[in-house]
C-alpha cells in the first residue's frame, strides 16, 4: 500500500452502491515534446500516432490567458479534451496544459481505458506528464443534502471556521421561499477547496447540457428520492497534491486510490462538530480549544462509497454515426491484439471497450463480416512490429470474442 501524506496510509474500503464516486475534472501539466504550431497543416490539423493509435488535433482560434495556442484533441472521432501550448510566459515555454473533456468521465467506451488513452496521447508527441494541475473528485448521494442543511443553519460547526465560505441559496419557484443550495469550504490557493451543493438543481437550472449525468445516476441505480442528488466535491490542486506521499497521476484512475485521496484531503481539515460543543464560547482561543477537543461527526462514511467500476452511459451531445463506431471498434480491437501477453488487463480493457461500442451500435453483424479483412490487417501489423497476436483476441470469431470478454476479469 502506498503511503498517503505523512500521517496516514491508504485505508481499506468496503464497496456498495449508496454513493457514487468519480472524477469530474482533470487538468494535467505536460512537457511540450514535439508539439508546436509547425505541426499543423494549412487547415489547422495535426495528426500524431503512438504505435497503432491515432490522435487528431484541430487548432482553435484562441489560446487563453497564459497560452497563445490551443487545439481540440480527438481519439478516433471522439473529443478527448483540449490542449494549450505555446505559452506567453518563459517559465512555461517547454510545457503544455491538457484538460480532459467532461463527458469523458461519463462515457462508456472511454471509462475503461481512459488512463491508457491519455498516456498514449502524451507519448504520441514525445511528451511526459509532469504534474496534476487540478483534479475534482465527486461523491454523489442524497444524504449530503441533510449535511449541507445542518451546516447552513449552523447546527454543525467546522473545525476551521474561517474556511467556511458561507452558504448558497435560491428561491423555490413553487413556494417562493429561500432554500439552501450548498456551501463552499477551504482555499483554492492552499490546494483544497470543497463544494457541497444540490447537483440536480444545478443541472436543471444552470447546466442543462450536462443531462448525461442524470442518465449516469439512473443507470447506476443511485437513490434519487425527492428528486435531488447532492454532490460533495473536492477540488484538489497541485499545491496540495504534491504533499501527498506516493501520489502519481495514474492513481486518479484507480477508484480505491481515488477514494483514499479524498479521505486524505478531508483529514484534519474538512471536519465538523455539533454546535452544542461551542455554545457560550467567549473568545477565539476558547473556541479553538473546544473545537480541538470535541468529537468529530462523520461527514462521509467511506465504507459506503462504491469503488467498483460503474456502468457508464454514452453522453449524447450529438448523434454518433455508424462510421465513427466502426472506426473505433477496429482501432480498439487492433490495440487489444497488439498488446503484449504480459499485460492481460490492458488488452482486456481495449477489447471490452470495443465490445461495448459494438453492442451499443448493434454492429455485431458488421464485425462478423469484416473479421476476415481485419484479421489479415492485424496479423500484418503484428508482423511489422515483431509481435504475436494477443491470445485473448480470437481473430476467427472476433464479434463473439468481444462479446464473451465483457464478462472476463483478470
Amino acid at each position: 500500500m502506498d503511503k498517503m501524506r505523512k500521517n496516514g496510509t491508504i485505508p481499506d474500503v468496503t464497496p456498495n452502491s449508496k454513493s457514487l464516486m468519480g472524477l469530474d475534472y482533470l487538468e494535467l501539466l505536460l512537457s511540450t515534446g514535439n508539439l508546436s504550431r509547425e505541426c499543423f497543416n494549412q487547415k489547422g490539423i495535426a495528426i500524431f500516432y503512438h504505435k497503432n493509435e491515432c490522435y487528431k488535433l484541430e487548432l482553435l482560434p484562441f489560446g487563453g490567458k497564459k497560452w497563445r495556442s490551443a487545439a481540440n484533441v480527438y481519439y478516433g472521432n471522439e473529443l478527448l479534451g483540449i490542449i494549450h501550448f505555446n505559452s506567453i510566459y518563459e517559465t512555461l515555454s517547454d510545457k503544455v496544459k491538457f484538460k480532459l473533456e467532461n463527458t469523458t468521465f461519463y462515457d462508456d467506451w472511454a471509462a475503461i481505458t481512459i488512463g491508457t488513452i491519455i498516456s498514449n496521447f502524451v507519448k504520441s508527441f514525445g511528451g511526459q506528464v509532469l504534474s496534476v494541475l487540478r483534479a475534482d473528485i465527486a461523491l454523489d448521494g442524497c444524504k449530503y443534502g441533510e449535511f449541507a442543511h445542518k451546516v447552513y443553519y449552523h447546527e454543525l460547526v467546522p473545525i476551521r471556521p474561517s474556511s467556511l465560505k458561507g452558504g448558497h441559496w435560491a428561491t423555490d419557484k413553487q413556494t417562493w421561499q429561500r432554500i439552501n443550495t450548498g456551501f463552499g469550504y477551504g482555499s483554492r490557493q492552499g490546494g483544497r477547496y470543497f463544494r457541497c451543493y444540490d447537483k440536480s438543481l444545478e443541472i436543471s437550472e444552470k447546466s442543462k447540457h450536462k443531462g448525461y449525468i442524470l442518465d449516469y445516476w439512473k443507470i447506476n441505480n443511485l437513490d434519487q428520492s425527492g428528486g435531488h442528488v447532492w454532490r460533495l466535491e473536492a477540488e484538489l490542486r497541485s499545491d496540495f497534491l504534491k504533499t501527498v506521499e506516493g501520489f502519481t497521476w495514474e492513481h486518479l484512475f484507480d477508484k480505491k486510490r481515488l477514494l483514499s485521496l479524498f479521505q486524505v484531503a478531508t483529514k484534519n481539515y474538512f471536519e465538523f462538530v455539533d454546535e452544542i460543543h461551542v455554545r457560550g464560547t467567549k473568545n477565539a482561543e476558547q473556541l479553538k480549544k473546544r473545537l480541538q477537543r470535541a468529537e468529530k461527526i462523520q461527514v462521509i462514511d467511506f465504507s459506503e462509497v462504491n469503488t467498483e467500476t460503474y456502468q457508464r452511459i454514452k453522453a449524447e451531445k450529438k448523434p454518433k454515426t455508424d462510421r465513427t463506431a466502426k472506426i473505433m471498434i477496429k482501432q480498439l480491437a487492433l490495440s487489444a491484439a497488439l498488446t503484449a501477453e504480459n499485460e492481460p488487463e490492458k488488452a482486456l480493457n481495449y477489447a471490452k471497450a470495443a465490445g461495448l461500442l459494438m453492442e451499443e451500435n448493434s454492429l455485431e453483424d458488421y464485425v462478423m463480416k469484416k473479421t476476415h479483412f481485419w484479421a489479415s490487417q492485424i496479423e500484418r501489423e503484428a508482423w511489422r512490429a515483431g509481435k504475436s497476436v494477443n491470445s485473448l483476441v480470437n481473430l476467427v470469431n472476433l464479434a463473439t470474442s468481444l462479446q464473451t470478454l465483457q464478462n472476463v476479469y483478470v
